[in-house]
């Protein structure tokens, strides 16, 4: 249950790009998809490696606590950035990330303010190339989760496994319903339920 929640709680964003995606009538290529999971494979991995290497400085129920205060901390600093962000969205200038020559390394944070602009060359769908920043984006939450759950015996493989599953889910189930209903749930709302799971699922860990 904790490996289904966890993995939910970090892919919901991938229901709102896939809606915005639906909207705009922009498809994402098998391929592309393939590396956008690959990407949030490779993050979470990553992150749980370096947990487990974290295990042998400390005991294990040292390392519960920190990953449940990890926990907490990022379910909190996620819901508060939500919030920020739906009750002051008018305040909010897009986000740059360090000025690098290499323009289109500012993709990653528009893709989430407005995915079209993921779509560099116009054509209506995402290529490898672009998904690249998409799944780096997409990735960014798993590193804290991935550093908790290292702590709390997690099976890695199924946890990877519900993460992939779950990512493409939401992406093609997102897509769908943004292609058929042109509706759009903010992409905050989805962040308030994602960092609320977050943060119910280390103060469980902490009790």
């Amino acid at each position: 249950m904790d490996i289904l929640l966890l993995a939910i709680s970090i892919s919901l964003d991938s229901l709102g790009i896939g809606m915005s995606y639906g909207i705009k009538k922009i498809k994402i290529k098998p391929l592309s998809l393939l590396i956008i999971i690959g990407i949030s494979i490779a993050f979470l991995m990553g992150s749980f490696g370096i947990g487990q290497l974290f295990l042998v400085f400390t005991t294990p129920y040292q390392m519960k606590k920190i990953g449940s205060i990890l926990l907490i901390a990022f379910g909190c600093f996620l819901l508060a950035q939500a919030i920020w962000h739906m009750h002051y969205a008018y305040l909010t200038k897009p986000t740059v990330l360090k000025k690098w020559k290499i323009k289109s390394l500012n993709i990653i944070i528009d893709i989430i303010q407005e995915p079209i602009s993921s779509d560099m060359d116009q054509s209506g769908t995402i290529d490898s190339k672009e998904a690249l920043y998409i799944g780096t984006a997409l990735a960014l939450d798993t590193i804290i989760v991935g550093l908790s759950a290292s702590a709390y015996k997690v099976h890695l493989g199924w946890f990877v496994f519900a993460l992939a599953l779950m990512n493409t889910i939401f992406l093609k189930v997102g897509a769908y319903i943004g292609e058929k209903t042109s509706i759009f749930f903010s992409e905050y709302t989805l962040k308030v339920i994602s960092s609320g799971i977050i943060l119910v699922l280390g103060v469980i860990k902490l009790l």
